[in-house]
């Protein structure tokens, strides 16, 4: 089978068809009779010799014809239990089947058991789960060089941002942080339903960690940057606000202090019994309000909105 190469006037370009050109004038090839029937007559043959009839609706006809000449001629593909059983020997076998053959005779080497060996990706060994594969030295340096992939999941963090503005842990690893803050574009993606209510040093502020496949997805956190709060140990998720001891003021004899009013009576009965009328006012009518006043010894009093220690800032992931 070929072009008509040697029939007159066919109009054939480099020994191909062409199409009209009418902008060229281009004239297109000719089609003739004789080969076109060849053509169709090379196809129908081989439908005919698979035993198949003919059908001008079907356009599969001469793919079905060929698989079967296939293998009525002894040319049959191998499945996959053929190709993992071995024995068959006049089946022919895809590059599908080679793989799924060796891989079913090869034995994969394990710490008892020498034989073919697997590298591990580097997602592998951030993950640090599958025990079947090796651990190449890059790999394993790229892992232990980056000190964020290292810490454990639920622990806080505390990075002094404002002066190390790159420090933050970075967001597109196999792992991902979230900062204990409340509207921070650092957590995009990764925080839902977050809830800030009431003001200092009395404010509320928590979250819940959108985060499939995390062990903490679904999990409501406490926004401590937002909140202010600071982490004390023991009883771990339980939320405690600020509060002074419970105290009252003494003397040396540990008898309640006693403030002296000249002409003022000591109540006897009901909430202020034995305090001293020094706490109303010279006429006895209104009660005085106790200030915080400057000992004379360690200067003036520190006093605000919030019961608090000596502390510095830190943004917690």
């Amino acid at each position: 089978m070929d072009y008509p190469k040697s029939v007159p006037g066919v109009g054939l370009v480099n020994g191909k068809f062409i199409d009209e050109n009418t902008s060229t004038g281009q004239v297109g090839s000719l089609i003739p009779s004789a080969w076109g029937s060849a053509v169709t007559d090379e196809l129908l043959n081989v439908i005919s010799a698979a035993g198949y009839e003919p059908d001008e609706t079907k356009s599969d006809q001469l793919l079905v014809a060929i698989k079967k000449l296939l293998k009525d001629g002894g040319v049959e593909f191998a499945t996959k239990d053929d190709a993992e059983d071995g024995t068959n020997t006049s089946k022919s076998m895809n590059p599908l089947r080679v793989f799924q053959a060796i891989n079913k005779i090869v034995v994969k080497a394990t710490e008892s058991v020498y034989g073919i060996a697997k590298i591990a990706t580097q997602p592998q060994v951030t993950e640090g789960a599958d025990d079947s594969t090796i651990v190449t030295p890059k790999k394993l340096a790229s892992f232990v060089g980056d000190p964020w992939a290292l810490q454990p999941i639920g622990v806080p963090i505390g990075l002094f941002t404002d002066i190390a503005l790159d420090s933050v842990p970075p967001t597109n690893k196999s792992y991902r942080y979230i900062s204990l803050s409340a509207d921070d574009g650092y957590n995009k993606g990764v925080l839902t339903g977050e809830i800030v209510t009431g003001t200092g040093p009395l404010l509320e502020a928590t979250a819940v960690i959108n985060l499939p496949g995390s062990p903490l997805n679904g999990k409501t956190v406490r926004l401590i940057n937002t909140e202010r709060r600071v982490l004390r140990a023991g009883l771990s998720g339980t939320v405690q606000s600020d509060q002074s001891q419970g105290f009252v003021f003494a003397s040396p004899d540990g008898q309640p202090l006693v403030f002296h009013s000249s002409g003022a009576s000591v109540p006897s009965t009901g909430t202020n019994a034995g305090r001293e009328a020094a706490f109303r006012t010279p006429d006895g009518a209104v009660w005085r309000t106790p200030i915080v006043a400057d000992d004379g010894t360690n200067g003036a009093p520190r006093v605000g909105t919030e019961t608090r220690s000596k502390n510095i800032g830190v943004t917690i992931f």
